[in-house]
Formats: C-alpha cells, sequence, structure tokens
C-alpha cells in the first residue's frame, strides 16, 4: 500500500522521472518505479550490498548533506523482492540545533542489517525500530548546519533509531529552555508522526511482529549520479 504522490515526487527528485504529482498510478510511474528498481538493484550489487535485506527493509536516501529542519530525504520501504516500492519522507540528519551540540552523531552511508528490532514500547507513543547492532556515525564538530566527511567515524551502540517525530516536542519547556531548535532528533532517521502511523507502520505491521529484526540501507543522492 503505497502513497502514490510520494512515489512520484521521490521519483521526479531522486531520477529526474518529470512525472506529474497527480496520485494517479499510470503507466509513466509504473515505468518510472520499474526503472528505479533496475538502478537500485545494479547499485545494491556495485555497493556489495545484501539483496535479501533488500527485499524485506527499510531504505534511507539522503538527498544532501545541509541540515535543514525538514524532512527533505526519503525513506522506502521494499517488500517481496522489490515487487512494491513505499517511499514516504523523512530526513537522515540530525536537527541543526542538534549541531551547537559537542560530537553530533550523523549516520554514515551503509547497510546495516538486522541492526534494528521491532518494538512497541517508547516515549514517542508509537511502534518503532530500535538500534541493537552496530552502526557507523559521523561526529560532527562544525556548527555550520552541513554534514562533515572529514568528522571522526565511530561504529558501536548509538540509540540510532528508526521512529516517528512529534512537532508537539518543540512546546515542552524544558526544551524550549535549551534555546535551540529541536524541529527533529538528534541522530535518529524519522518521519513525520501521521506519515510513520497512517504508511509506514500499516505497512510493517503487514510483515513484522514486536521483535523482529529489519535492515537498513541509507545510501545517498550522489549514488544514483
Amino acid at each position: 500500500m503505497k502513497n502514490v504522490k510520494f512515489n512520484q515526487q521521490a521519483l521526479n527528485e531522486i531520477l529526474g522521472a518529470n512525472l506529474l504529482v497527480d496520485g494517479v498510478d499510470g503507466p509513466q510511474t509504473k515505468l518510472a518505479e520499474d526503472r528505479f528498481k533496475q538502478i537500485l538493484t545494479n547499485l545494491f550489487l556495485k555497493k556489495s550490498f545484501s539483496v535479501n535485506s533488500n527485499s524485506t527493509g527499510m531504505i534511507g536516501i539522503r538527498m544532501n548533506d545541509s541540515y535543514t529542519d525538514k524532512f527533505t530525504d526519503w525513506g522506502l520501504l521494499i517488500f517481496d523482492a522489490g515487487a512494491e516500492l513505499i517511499f514516504f519522507p523523512m530526513s537522515t540528519k540530525p536537527a541543526t540545533g542538534a549541531e551547537s551540540d559537542a560530537d553530533v552523531a550523523c549516520l554514515k552511508e551503509g547497510q546495516y542489517v538486522n541492526a534494528f528490532q521491532y518494538s512497541n514500547t517508547g516515549w514517542s507513543k508509537l511502534p518503532f525500530f530500535q538500534q541493537v547492532k552496530p552502526v557507523s556515525i559521523y561526529r560532527d564538530t562544525f556548527v555550520d548546519c552541513r554534514l562533515d566527511r572529514n568528522a571522526t567515524v565511530q561504529t558501536g551502540l548509538f540509540g540510532i533509531n528508526l521512529h516517528s517525530w512529534l512537532n508537539w516536542m518543540q512546546n515542552i519547556l524544558w526544551y524550549k529552555s535549551l534555546n535551540r531548535n529541536i524541529c527533529l532528533s538528534e541522530g535518529c532517521q524519522v518521519a513525520q508522526a501521521d506519515v510513520w502511523l497512517n504508511l509506514v507502520l500499516k505497512n510493517i505491521n503487514r510483515r513484522f511482529t514486536v521483535g523482529d529484526f529489519m535492515s537498513y540501507t541509507l545510501i545517498h543522492l550522489a549514488d544514483f549520479k
């Protein structure tokens, strides 16, 4: 179950597909989806990523290295060996306010096989995927609203989870007292709460139960060039 407009918008931004974003799942949209599947398959092979995890997993596509406090990247649920593509807006980078912290974490592109476990307990009140195996992060120390690719890379358990983000967080008084922008998480991979609930979880729950493990693959727009 996909959101056709999200798919069309994502394919336009990633592939330059020039689709009309009208929500109609017509032949041009299907053609662009097939083209994307082939490019993604070749990309996985080129990077020696596991294709099996591609069949039932989540992919993040980082559209640029700017910290924007917006959902400017794309998430992708890909199931049944690529038979179904489900795009959704997300953020793969920390908030600009988070960068004022020392050594903020930003997930490094790569494939993290079965590194996340489905859980229904968490502060967000919505089910999420909790990091349970090591991932690699950049420790970004520069306050310039861009990912520092020369930053120290660390691998371990950092609490880099896959979850929803609630706008009401920015109204909590003790967060306001920090005098910082908290529109997004501090390194987790996040989607707006309504998108997470009404699109992501509805599809996740068709295939996953609490306690199941899922792989997450983070790639960059530049990989498609």
